[in-house]
């Protein structure tokens, strides 16, 4: 029994030798690889970078320095005090920090619309991971950092490395491991959460995503000339207090979010459904003298626009909602001779974007605005 206990002890003395020379290997290891992983994941940072005539490469190198450093302190300072293998009680928070270094890494996910790439877990494996869990991990491995700190005492010095050592080592890695394959457990879970709320969220018109998908694409083409139309109305009702023609056109129908800063607009902003607005932009080659301003402010309150305007010496603009949630900025700018309405509609589900696309405009304006129009006129669309 004597003997046994000899030489798990023996063991386990071996194991802390070996934890602490693979110390310093990871010292230098983790920074370099956590640069190749970050610098690889957003690739959108190199060509900033690139595009400001910088050097990219002196700031991984000192991002790179400046961690082997952070990470050689604690063996540093145990070196120093006359350690030459890991202490017992250290060994298994070292093993956290590393473990959740690496876990960060491995849930990493950038945007690949920025050039980036998804995680390694969704690569390898398929499940998506969300982009908080690695910052959450990195930073469970940056208090594990701190307590390598305090976790050596005298104690541990007289008491030694023992089996039990290697237990509690077996239970970080296995901590760390549960981290890792729970991460896309938990964003699923966090998707489906976020998804039975979305579910439920209606648009301008009050219809919910299985409402609008249900439809026939007929019946969603329809609605988006309808939302089309009324946008337009909304913007010949602004147009018709300044001026009666003369009005040159540009508008579109956009996915995604309004950026409409009013809760009746009901913007939708979701990752699970397809959302757009509309917006129509006219500009008036005619620039309104100071009282003419004043006079349309009092006019567009009349009208029910619920806005301020904003004067400052090179511009003039005005913001407001009216009560169906749609948003109205007039605008007047130093450098343009004209003024200029945009209407922005609240949002609606559906993919509007690609039912405009197969829809056609009978403005025959060429690029240089010969073609205008009244107040009460607009280019109408037309399937093709």
């Amino acid at each position: 029994m004597g003997e046994r206990q000899e030489r798990s002890g023996d063991a386990a003395r071996m194991f802390a030798i070996v934890v602490w020379h693979l110390w310093l290997v990871m010292v230098w290891a983790l920074p370099i690889v956590t640069a190749i992983v970050l610098v690889s994941a957003e690739r959108w940072l190199i060509q900033v970078a690139a595009m400001l005539a910088m050097m990219p490469i002196v700031g991984i190198v000192v991002a790179v320095a400046v961690l082997v450093l952070a990470g050689n302190l604690p063996r540093r300072r145990l070196r120093r005090a006359g350690w030459t293998a890991a202490p017992a009680a250290a060994i298994p928070v070292l093993l956290l920090h590393w473990g959740f270094v690496i876990a960060g890494l491995l849930t990493y996910d950038s945007d690949p619309q920025r050039g980036g790439r998804p995680s390694f877990i969704e690569q390898m494996f398929g499940p998506s991971v969300a982009p908080w869990i690695a910052w959450v991990m990195f930073a469970l491995a940056f208090v594990a950092w701190l307590g390598l700190f305090v976790t050596p005492t005298d104690a541990d010095r007289m008491r030694g490395v023992g089996p039990r050592t290697i237990v509690t080592s077996a239970v970080a890695v296995v901590v760390v491991a549960a981290a890792v394959i729970a991460a896309p457990l938990i964003t699923a879970s966090a998707d489906a959460h976020v998804y039975n709320a979305e579910v439920q969220l209606v648009d301008a018109d009050g219809r919910t995503p299985a409402d609008v998908s249900d439809l026939s694409s007929t019946a969603q083409a329809e609605l988006v000339r309808a939302h089309f139309e009324r946008t337009q109305q909304v913007s010949s009702s602004v147009r018709g207090l300044i001026a009666a023609d003369g009005w040159l056109y540009r508008g579109n129908v956009d996915g995604g979010f309004a950026a409409v800063a009013n809760e009746r607009a009901r913007p939708c902003n979701t990752d699970n459904f397809d959302c757009y607005h509309v917006t129509v932009s006219f500009r008036l080659a005619h620039r309104l003298g100071d009282a003419e301003l004043l006079a349309l402010e009092e006019s567009l309150r009349a009208a029910g626009w619920d806005g301020r305007p904003d004067r400052q010496q090179d511009r003039w603009e005005l913001t407001g909602v009216d009560a169906e949630g749609f948003t109205v900025r007039v605008g007047q700018y130093a450098g343009d001779d004209g003024i200029r309405v945009t209407v922005t509609s609240p949002s609606w589900w559906g993919r509007g974007e690609d039912v405009i696309r197969s829809m056609n405009s009978s403005d025959p304006a060429p690029a240089d605005g010969t073609v205008t129009w009244s107040a009460t006129e607009w280019p109408a669309i037309d399937e093709k």
